[in-house]
């Protein structure tokens, strides 16, 4: 279903959060920052924190416990982020939070969500500036963003 995918979205732009990372440190010529940004480090920690993290199956209780942990998730790494993402940060999270709003009313179930509630995530500016986060984080913070359980 495509809602429950809008959690690994929301993850993979606040933090790349699974996967594995790598060892190297430098950042790439695509893409300038550092590996031991404050962003990066949140990164770090966040990706261990929500390895493994599922709605699958999830009551609604679990749900409303997760999104509220990505939710934080998202504003520490928006507060912290570099002036490379920074506004692709606020063009996510401009889409996210009536996400969230439209999730809480429904009390996080997923069946009684609109269409209307998940549109905004899938416009192509918010998919671009999703890809451009993700991005920074493989190559700056070289975290691999590619989902593995």
């Amino acid at each position: 279903m495509r809602v429950r995918q809008l959690l690994v979205v929301a993850v993979l732009v606040a933090v790349g959060a699974t996967g594995c990372d790598s060892s190297s440190n430098s950042a790439t010529s695509t893409t300038r920052g550092s590996s031991q940004s404050q962003f990066c480090d949140l990164a770090r920690k966040d990706r261990a924190a929500f390895k493994g993290a599922s709605i699958a199956n999830a009551s609604p209780a679990q749900v409303k416990k997760l999104y509220e942990s990505v939710a934080s998730a998202l504003d520490q790494a928006r507060f912290a982020a570099p002036s490379a993402i920074k506004g692709d940060f606020d063009i996510f999270m401009a889409a996210y939070n009536p996400f969230l709003k439209a999730l809480a009313a429904a009390n996080y179930d997923f069946t009684k969500l609109t269409s209307t509630a998940t549109r905004l995530l899938g416009t192509a500016k918010v998919m671009a500036a999703s890809a451009r986060i993700t991005q920074y984080v493989q190559q700056v913070c070289k975290i691999n963003t590619t989902a593995t359980t």
